[in-house]
């Protein structure tokens, strides 16, 4: 079964020394939007589970990092 609700999210300038050079992973279960009457526009939206990541936990596999 293929999936294609996984995204990787860009936060921060991508430095080397943080774990995944800034991106962080979320699955998504709902894309939706709203309007808004106060500045009469939509609001896209998503609805979302981040994925934490192991950091430097002594349970982490040191080959694939999971």
């Amino acid at each position: 079964m293929k999936r294609f609700d996984t995204v990787l999210v860009s936060m921060g300038n991508g430095d080397d020394h943080a774990a995944m050079h800034g991106l962080l992973v979320a699955r998504i279960w709902l894309l939706f939007s709203y309007f808004d009457l106060y500045h009469r526009k939509d609001i896209p939206c998503a609805l979302v589970t981040w994925f934490v990541h192991p950091g430097d936990n002594p349970e982490r596999d040191n080959k694939t990092g999971m």
